[in-house]
């Protein structure tokens, strides 16, 4: 069955009212190629800023310019829910995924579009880290997929799928935590069930970094969701992680951080988020030992079929 579109923008969104407006006009400027059809979808997932506002506006500006559906699901928990609801209103061949507070560039949606359609491919584009004084860190990301002990993946902030073969993989595992690691498992997947994921240069967005309030949260939830990654994927990562192994984890990165305070005067961010992110390491190893054990089984969609 042949898709309406050929390729369908997604972007979700949580309280972005500060930073929504810039990503969905890079959005609505997209270079597209004649003959190139596509349409938006913007779901927002319970907001209590102004995002509810700056999406209205936007689609009076833009509405006769392509086709928009805009969602309200302040229900849905976590990203791979959202985005799992989005790939559901989805009617594209490919679909193109987009994080609400970072700035596609105006080739992105083209490159992906070029890259993918008419095959069965993920693929994940450059994605170029910028600080709040709008300084580059080119360190931040590779220049290419994200590479692991086990298997490559794509960055989930600027990433394309095949809809089709999105469906026939499951989408994404919705009893992950709400953040992390789940661009890491559809990845896996997608190669495991033998298709390839690429890297396409010239799908380039601008990457916000987070506050510090922020990153130390998320670390917390990826300490929270290696301990999960792991007890699926030992080829990425052997160590046991139980309750005692974490115990050590915690107390060694919190005596090396206490070590370089008094050597170096100076807190360290690094040596935090080591100890932050053991900590969610810990509180893993007891959650998924206890009520957090039927999440040990991967929680897909089912395929809508053609």
């Amino acid at each position: 069955m042949t898709q309406p579109y050929d390729a369908s923008i997604i972007v979700c969104v949580k309280n972005g009212g500060s930073s929504l407006g810039n990503q969905l006009e890079a959005v609505a400027n997209q270079r597209i190629s004649p003959g190139v059809t596509y349409e938006v979808i913007v779901v927002d997932n319970g907001s209590t800023d102004e995002t509810s506002h700056t999406i209205k506006l936007w689609c009076q500006k833009y509405t006769s310019k392509f086709r928009i559906k805009t969602f309200s699901q302040p229900d849905l928990q976590g990203i791979p829910a959202v985005r799992n609801f989005a790939a559901s209103q989805s009617e594209g061949e490919t679909i193109l995924f987009c994080d609400a507070d970072d700035e596609v560039s105006q080739d992105w949606a083209q490159a992906f579009v070029e890259a993918t359609l008419g095959r069965e491919v993920l693929a994940g584009g450059l994605i170029e880290a910028y600080d709040s004084k709008e300084v580059l860190h080119t360190d931040f990301f590779p220049k290419g997929l994200m590479q692991t002990a086990y298997l490559p993946h794509v960055g989930n902030c600027n990433c394309a799928i095949s809809r089709s073969l999105f469906f026939a993989v499951g989408g994404y595992d919705e009893s992950l935590p709400k953040y992390g690691f789940e661009d890491v498992d559809l990845s896996w997947r997608v190669q495991q069930a033998g298709y390839p994921v690429e890297f396409v240069e010239k799908a380039r967005i601008k990457f916000r970094i987070s506050g510090s309030s922020a990153s130390f949260k998320k670390k917390f939830i990826l300490g929270k969701g290696r301990v999960l990654m792991a007890r699926r994927y030992p080829q990425y990562d052997s160590a046991s992680y139980n309750f005692f192994y974490c115990i050590k984890k915690v107390s060694s990165t919190s005596v090396n951080l206490v070590k370089n305070i008094l050597r170096n005067r100076v807190i360290s961010r690094r040596d935090i988020s080591l100890v932050v992110s053991s900590l969610g390491n810990l509180y893993g190893s007891v959650y998924y030992s206890g009520k957090g054990s039927c999440d040990l089984k991967p929680r897909l969609m089912e395929n809508p079929g053609e």
